[in-house]
Formats: structure tokens, sequence, C-alpha cells
């Protein structure tokens, strides 16, 4: 509550005082009491430039980039700092490289990261050591984040010799832990008591076998219990569990470690750290083997044999309500083996309807069935799961998803309205980028609906708004000339003939914008005057001059004169109207 009063206060002093440039102290404080984005606005604005004093610009230019990375602006961070002014100093030089090379190695880009640290490296050859430290750090992480790891682990024993007194033991285990030394990797964190690095600590022991999988996850989940952790933590312990768990044959305890670390990944934000996603990816794969696993564990417990598709389904669904995560590991198996068809459909249908029982089961089905890298495809899903999963999709801000899955669908859902979920399908199409599909769609509606309520109608045209918006004119003309637009409703026909004109207008045909805009303002009659027909009076005059028809457009706009009374619209139309007497005196006529 403070801090949000500060934040007004703030604001109001500054609204109340005429425009004046804020100092760098009040920049930093304003990020301090929680208001970074508003601090960036301000010092970009109020920045002085290099030109004037360069030590004050690099003042400035470090907390703006400060402010910057705190609110993730990698791009912008990266094109900032790609070109400096030539007055700033060797220091500066080198920060900036380093803080661009973080910011493209959070866009995926360690091979540019790579480059601008070894020019910078050139260039400071011969000044002390200490100078080239940051640089050398950020070039063993771009190697990492590339896979280079054998250049990484040299680069890191040439640190290693050149700065020994630098703590890296954490980086240094995640090159051991990542070329597969996990011995040295356990040894090293015996030595190294700092640092709060749980998860390599624990992949280290595990790894090596220093200690029983078993009792390793239990620690960790007591250290899940009891500490305070990051997502990002939390996410890399669940999948250590998971490991642990696989190991000591522990599959309940595999599957349910695997489905926390998926809800945990889903709720982080991406950053690009390839070397650990690389120690802690987050897969399907492991999903669907961890399942895969288990059912056969609790098929050879009870003697079902491969290709019993019968015996397996009854068996799943006698355990379907009081043991459904063994009902749903029978499935996958079942689903996985069988060679028909329909059973396999059958298995998918009750697996992922189990799954979207449990909490966050979206997210699960999302890693094993919708993903780039999953094990499986949505062809196997049944209709009411896609349909649950692009409502996710959409819950989730992933608009290219739900048009992907929106596109797989063909009927409404059970319960809900056909006209409006028809209507909402293509405009996740359009919006998701399948706007070819899109358009198809909503010709397919207006086949199907010859009789549309007013509310649907109104609807159906913010569809088709978004269409115009993506500017694809002539699709969006036909569909509105489909609509199905009772003849009784005047108002609502003027207003489909103002939109086509705009689209019209929009293509550069203003012959035709004119006479629908003439259209929409006339339609009750030709002397209707009313505020609906002064506005597209207007239009119409204005793409008529653009046609190259200037005596229509003057005698519209004299109409126009005669019937307005706002005196800031009479002086436009006026000039409009001394703006074509110009042209057709240059021209010598009117075209016409």
């Amino acid at each position: 509550m403070h801090k949000t009063k500060g934040i007004l206060l703030l604001l109001l002093l500054l609204s109340a005082l005429p425009v004046q440039a804020v100092t760098l102290q009040e920049v930093q404080h304003m990020a301090v009491i929680g208001a970074p984005t508003l601090a960036l606005k301000l010092l970009e604005r109020d920045q002085p430039p290099a030109g004037q004093d360069i030590n004050i610009w690099m003042d400035w230019e470090h907390q703006r980039i400060d402010l910057a990375s705190r609110l993730r602006r990698w791009q912008v961070i990266d094109q900032r700092l790609s070109i400096l002014p030539p007055e700033a100093d060797d220091a500066f030089r080198l920060w900036a490289t380093a803080r661009r090379g973080k910011a493209l190695l959070e866009q995926g880009k360690p091979e540019q990261a790579l480059v601008a640290a070894r020019q910078s490296l050139w260039v400071i050859s011969g000044q002390a050591e200490s100078a080239s430290m940051p640089l050398r750090l950020l070039i063993i992480r771009a190697y990492l984040n590339m896979g280079k790891l054998t250049d990484a682990e040299t680069a890191m024993i040439r640190f290693r010799q050149d700065y020994p007194q630098i703590d890296i033991n954490s980086l240094q285990a995640e090159i051991l832990l990542r070329v597969g030394r996990y011995d040295d990797a356990a040894e090293l964190f015996k030595q190294y008591k700092g640092g709060d690095q749980r998860a390599l600590r624990f992949l280290a022991q595990l790894e090596s076998g220093q200690e029983q999988p078993a009792a390793l996850g239990k620690r960790i989940l007591w250290v899940l219990r009891k500490s305070k952790l990051t997502d990002t933590d939390t996410m890399r312990l669940w999948q250590l569990v998971a490991r642990s768990a696989e190991t000591s044959g522990l599959y309940v305890r595999r599957i349910n470690a695997l489905h926390k670390a998926m809800m945990t990944a889903s709720q982080i934000k991406k950053a690009n750290d390839s070397g650990l996603d690389a120690l802690f990816p987050i897969r399907g794969t492991d999903l669907w083997d961890a399942y895969l696993d288990y059912g056969q564990f609790v098929a050879n417990r009870q003697q079902l044999l491969t290709g019993q598709d019968e015996q397996w389904a009854a068996a799943a669904g006698n355990v379907m309500e009081n043991k459904p995560l063994q009902a749903a590991a029978l499935w996958a198996v079942l689903a996985q083996n069988s060679i028909q068809a329909n059973n396999q459909l059958q298995a998918h249908a009750h697996f992922s309807e189990l799954l979207m029982k449990q909490k966050q089961g979206a997210v699960a089905l999302r890693y094993i069935y919708l993903k780039k890298d999953s094990p499986l495809t949505a062809t196997s899903l049944p209709e009411h799961i896609k349909h649950q999963l692009a409502d996710a999709a959409l819950a989730w801000g992933d608009l290219a998803l739900a048009s992907r899955l929106m596109g797989q669908l063909t009927t409404a859902p059970e319960g809900k309205e056909g006209l409006d979920w028809y209507m909402r399908r293509a405009r996740i199409l359009l919006l998701g980028g399948q706007v070819d599909e899109g358009i198809q769609a909503l010709h397919d509606l207006l086949d199907q609906y010859r009789v549309m309520p007013r509310l649907s109608l109104d609807r159906l045209m913010q569809v088709l708004f978004d269409l115009q918006a993506l500017e694809r004119h002539q699709d969006a003309i036909a569909l509105f000339k489909k609509l199905p637009v009772p003849v009784t409703d005047m108002q609502l026909q003027r207003e489909v003939a103002y939109w086509i004109a705009e689209s019209y207008s929009k293509q550069k045909d203003y012959t035709s914008a004119a006479a629908m805009y003439l259209q929409s303002a006339t339609l009750p009659g030709p002397n209707t005057m009313d505020p609906w027909a002064e506005t597209a009076r207007y239009h119409a005059a204005d793409n008529m001059a653009k046609a190259g028809l200037v005596n229509d457009a003057r005698y519209i706009y004299r109409q126009l004169l005669k019937i307005t009374k706002d005196e800031s619209r009479r002086t436009v139309i006026r000039n409009r109207m001394q703006q074509l007497l110009l042209t057709s005196q240059r021209k010598g006529s009117d075209h016409e």
C-alpha cells in the first residue's frame, strides 16, 4: 500500500509541474519503490546526449541497461549496446559487451555473443587481466549454450589457471556434469560448500552413485517441503525426484514428480539458459515413458499379454475410479502396443480423459501430444479433449496452439451454442495466423446460417473487423456482402455498406468506396442528413476527390456546409473545398 501511494505521489508531483527533466536519483528512486517501467520511460526521455558529457551519459546508460534487464527487454539491450558513442571509454565498452552478451544469450543467440566477446578481447589485449575476466566467462557460457562442451571445458581450465582466486565452482560443476564427469562434479561439491546450487549438487550425487537413489529422493522431497525455493529450482528438484524414483523402481512417485515438474515449468518465464536446460530438460517423452513403464509393471503382475486388447481394456476399466494413475498407465501401454486402430484411439481417449481430471492435466497433455518434440501427436486425441486443450491454450495466451487445435475441429462441443462457437473458432484461426482457414470457416458459417439474431451479427462483424485489420480487404468485402442482414434492419444495412466502403478505400478503389459510402448515407432516403449520413457523405466526398471526381466531391461538400453547425468541422470542409479548387486550377480540368 505504501509503495502504491509513493508511486501515485510521484506521478502527481510530476503532473503538477511543467514537463522537466528528472534526475538520475529520481529515476533510481522510482525503480526502488516499484515503478521500473515508469523509471525507464522517463530515463529514455531525459537521458542527456553523449556529446554533452560522456561521463554523465555513461552513468545514465548503466541505469538504463539495468532497468531494461530487470524488465527482460533483451532485444532492446542488444540493439542499444551494439553501437556505442565514440567517446565511450574502454571500461564502459567492456561492460557493454558483457551486458549485450547476456542479452544475446537470453535471446538464444550464443554464436553472436561469442563473436562479440572475442572481438572485445582482441581490442583489450595487453590491458590488465582483470579487464578480460567478464568476457572470458561470457565465452564459456556461450560455448555451453552452443553445446560445444570440449571448448567450454578447455576455456574453463584456462580461466582457472589465470584466475585461481575467482569462485566459479558452480559453473565448473555444470560443465563437469554436462560432459559426464559425475564423480569429479561430486568431489568438487564436497570441497565447495558455498552458494545455493542444490539441484546441481543433488544431480552430481545421483549420477555419481554416492548416495542410494531412494534415500536421495527422500532428501530432495524434504527440501521441497521445507525450503523456500524459486520456481526454477523447484522444477529441477522435482525432475531429480523423478530420476531417483526411476532408478529405484518407484513408478507412482516418478509420474507424480514429472507432473509437478511440468506444472512448475509452465509458470516460469522462459530464459534461454541452454546449459541448464540440457541438464534438466522438460520432455513429454519422459512422462509418457514413465506411464508405459508403470503400465508394463502392472500388466506383468496381472499376467496380461500383448495382443489381448480386451483383457487390457478390462483391467484398466476396473481401476479407473479408485486407481486412476494405474488405469492411465494401462491405457498408455494399450495405446502404444495395440495393432487395432480403433483400440488405440479408445485407449488414447481414456488416457487423456484421466489426465485432464488431474490438476493442470492440460499441461501434461501439451507435453505429450502438442509440442514439437512430443512423442505423440494431437491426431490421437478425441475431439472433446481437443476442445478442452484449445480453451487451455487460450488461457496460456498461446494463440498459435489454440488455432492449430481449432483447425482440427469441425463441430461445436457438447452443450455449446453452435453459431457462437463457429464464430469463436474462425476468430481464433485468424488471430492465430491461419488466416486462409479462418476465412474459409467464416464462409462455411455464413453458408450454414442464413438467418442470425442481431447480437450474433454484431459479433460476427467484430470478426470481420479483425480481417480488415489483417488487411485482407477483398475477403472482408465478400464476407460483409454475404451477411444475412434483414431487409427491415436499415441501420445495420447502413453499417455494412460503410465498412465495405472502408475496405474499398484501403484497396485504393476510391470510386467503389465513394459509391458505398453514399449508399450508407442515403439508404433511408436520398435526402437523409442524420449524423450517420453526414459522416458517410464526408467520406464519400473524400474518396471522390481521390478518384478525380472533383465536381461531385465539391457538390457533396457544399451540401454538408449547408447543414453542418459545428464550426471546426465546417473549417475542415472549407479547407477540403479549397484544396480541390487549387487542384483543378493546376490541372486545368476536373478530369470528369
